[in-house]
């Protein structure tokens, strides 16, 4: 025979569901902690909730962190060189 106890069987606390990343969309910095934009996967755009980078860290998120930056780099490189062009 093989028994649990009564909290073991009870249902996972909702707080701990979780959600897949799609894309990180956005970045902010309040006080002097990162915030990113985090569109789930399986969820429209629209409920996208910031998250503290330091917990996405922890979640595994690293990689992801470092491809937004890059890609945000690369993004300001061009809109810098059409100003420098436009002048």
């Amino acid at each position: 025979n093989v028994s649990f106890s009564e909290a073991e069987l009870m249902p996972a606390d909702k707080s701990e569901e979780y959600h897949e990343v799609k894309k990180l969309i956005g970045h902010k910095v309040t006080n002097n902690k990162s915030y990113y934009l985090v569109w789930w996967k399986h969820l429209i755009k629209a409920k996208s909730t910031w998250e503290l980078g330091s917990n996405l860290i922890e979640d595994g998120l690293k990689i992801e962190i470092n491809q937004f930056h890059k890609e945000l780099n690369e993004v300001n490189k061009l809109v810098a060189a059409k100003k420098r062009r436009k002048k």
